[in-house]
């Protein structure tokens, strides 16, 4: 029979505890990068349904501001910043844009 010490069971469950929580987190990493390129499809769409309305769609180098215009220009366009905003849920009430220059 074999006989293990006590520090060869503790490395034992330290290495096996390692390798389930790399495993873990290498799964979560998997499926937040599939929510992310939904959500990226999901804004290319958007965009452009936006465009082939005659809507421009501009984005900051950093991607952290998002301009959408219509033909007419600033009356009819909106300047967003694309971390105070969350998609739409059923039945939550949205709040209405800012107009140009508010905050």
């Amino acid at each position: 029979m074999f006989k293990f010490t006590i520090r060869e069971l503790l490395l034992l469950t330290v290495i096996v505890g390692l390798g389930v929580t790399w495993w873990i987190d290498r799964s979560n990493l998997a499926i937040k990068a599939r929510e992310a390129e939904m959500w990226r499809h999901c804004t290319g769409a958007l965009e452009y349904a936006l465009r082939y309305h005659d809507w421009s769609v501009e984005w900051t180098g950093d991607r952290s501001e998002v301009l959408v215009v219509t033909g007419e220009g600033w009356r009819g366009g909106v300047h967003l910043r694309i971390n105070e905003h969350e998609p739409g849920r059923a039945g939550l009430e949205l709040k209405p844009l800012p107009k140009h220059g508010e905050k």
